[in-house]
């Protein structure tokens, strides 16, 4: 397979493209499966924590909301578009709607997410819906652009 280096992707990419092409390149090579997430509900709150080996390549889903995340333990390298900073923990950062980010793990990290639920909803699946984009949004996107690249390299 032929992977197009990320400082190779033409300089028209925006971000969310470089970041849906990146998915969509990254779902063709061997990887592990979903890390287990837990899941608990406080008075207005929807609280997700997970665990995340080092190494790993973690590429978020496009927020609709924005929300509080913290990095309870270990070290990651977050890429966005203006930068990239390693934290440590313990820090908390606020997303805001369209944030995605792409993160490296440099030592197996614990996060926790801390989002509004003034419904109290306990439906895991819902919640998602109205927090983040769906994933096949963002590899759609991204396999569109990698068969373009493909096609503009042919010959």
């Amino acid at each position: 397979m032929n992977i197009v280096p990320w400082d190779s992707l033409p300089m028209t990419l925006s971000w969310k493209e470089k970041v849906a092409f990146l998915a969509a390149t990254m779902m063709d090579l061997p990887h592990s499966d979903k890390r287990p997430i837990e899941h608990s509900f406080g008075h207005g709150l929807y609280i997700r924590k997970m665990t995340i080996p080092q190494g790993t390549i973690f590429i978020g889903r496009e927020h609709i909301q924005g929300h509080e995340i913290t990095l309870l333990e270990g070290t990651a390298i977050l890429i966005r578009p203006e930068a990239k900073i390693e934290y440590n923990a313990v820090k908390t950062l606020h997303t805001v709607p369209g944030f995605q980010v792409i993160a490296y793990m440099v030592t197996d990290v614990t996060v926790q997410t801390v989002h509004a639920n003034p419904e109290d909803l306990e439906d895991v699946d819902e919640l998602e819906n109205r927090i983040f984009r769906p994933a096949e949004d963002t590899l759609r996107l991204g396999r569109e652009i990698r068969d373009t690249l493909r096609l503009c390299h042919v010959g």
